[in-house]
């Protein structure tokens, strides 16, 4: 009994719930599609030059998103509870074995946590534009102190030609 109790209430009702929120998620996003495209707002949509492929497609990356996080989710999980289970049942193996699945299904069902932001991080694509944007100006800063402790001498001309052409190229894309 405790055993049903530890499933449902470790993993079943958890992944009930995600995927319950991300489906309300995914059924508000298409109503709001619908009536965003609906004749009265026709009109708008023409004037603002919203693109229909443009809503399309950032409804798909949502979706794989949100498909990506519930997999994740039960990737990670339910190897742990199994473990688990069979523990409780009786599962005939060595302590060495047992000890090495318990420590790598812990963290593996724990590693959701650290997995999750990197998904939501590289599955959008505004964090992919503000990084790049991001490593950019780094990168120009960088150059920019280096060039400045090097000095103008005639023998160091070609090192400040180079920045200057990787400066160039950084600002301009």
């Amino acid at each position: 009994m405790v055993l049903v109790q530890c499933f449902l209430i470790g993993f079943v009702i958890p992944v009930a719930a995600i995927c319950f929120c991300y489906m309300r998620i995914l059924l508000t996003m298409n109503q709001v599609h619908k009536r965003a495209h609906s004749r009265s707002f026709q009109s708008t949509l023409q004037s603002d030059k919203i693109a229909p492929s443009t809503t399309i497609s950032a409804r798909k990356r949502v979706t794989i998103l949100i498909m990506v996080l519930i997999i994740s989710f039960i990737f990670c999980w339910l190897p742990f509870h199994l473990w688990h289970i069979a523990k409780i049942t009786g599962v005939n193996v060595s302590r060495t074995t047992c000890s090495i699945t318990t420590d790598l299904t812990f963290v593996l069902a724990y590693f959701n946590a650290v997995l999750n932001p990197i998904l939501y991080s590289f599955l959008s694509h505004d964090f992919r534009n503000r990084f790049t944007l991001t490593r950019h100006k780094i990168c120009r800063k960088f150059l920019l102190r280096l060039q400045l402790i090097i000095p103008t001498t005639s023998c160091c001309y070609p090192f400040q030609e180079f920045f200057q052409i990787i400066l160039r190229r950084i600002y301009y894309i």
